[in-house]
């Protein structure tokens, strides 16, 4: 997934009004071309060759933690201040909706994978935690990547699995939130 998307930022690289500006970045929102294929080649390093298993869980941790630490502040303005369109320590909420996404996939996974009773309750949790923060930021943009996915995940895992129930609820599901969406 994330390969399919530097590959349509290429494309809208190229066809923009300033390319060089969508190329190199600014210095003021960054994100540019440059810096999403070098992420990419990060991640691609750091999920498949360099590491093991459980330096690659470490590092999952670490950012689930960086979300939490991260995301109280923002829901503790909600409930003392009542403040809307949190942006926590990061001035800009789209930017944090954005940051933390990382780490709600990855408490998500610590959900499923997790064989400990205890790391799965702190695992539940931290998605808790990660969700809320970014449900306050209020950002259209972020929660459409949350939903696409959480539903790009259950579409994988539908096919990965062998259980018809799983299949059923999956299917269920998805035409729920269409005919939600429909209304």
């Amino acid at each position: 997934f994330f390969a399919a998307f530097v590959i349509w930022t290429m494309i809208t690289t190229i066809t923009s009004i300033d390319p060089s500006k969508s190329f190199w970045g600014t210095i003021d929102r960054g994100g540019g071309l440059l810096m999403w294929i070098e992420l990419m080649i990060f991640l691609y390093a750091i999920t498949t060759e360099f590491i093991s298993e459980q330096v690659r869980a470490c590092y999952r941790w670490c950012i689930v933690a960086l979300g939490v630490i991260s995301a109280i502040p923002a829901i503790i303005d909600v409930i003392l201040h009542g403040q809307h369109r949190v942006e926590s320590v990061f001035g800009n909420p789209i930017l944090f909706g954005n940051f933390l996404l990382f780490p709600f996939f990855f408490s998500l996974i610590g959900v499923v994978t997790t064989k400990h009773q205890k790391s799965r309750y702190v695992a539940i949790i931290a998605t808790i935690i990660c969700f809320l923060g970014i449900y306050f930021t209020e950002t259209r943009g972020v929660l459409l990547g949350l939903l696409v996915g959480l539903m790009g995940t259950g579409i994988i895992e539908t096919i990965r699995s062998k259980n018809k129930t799983i299949k059923r609820i999956f299917v269920g599901s998805l035409l729920l939130v269409f005919l939600c969406g429909a209304l």
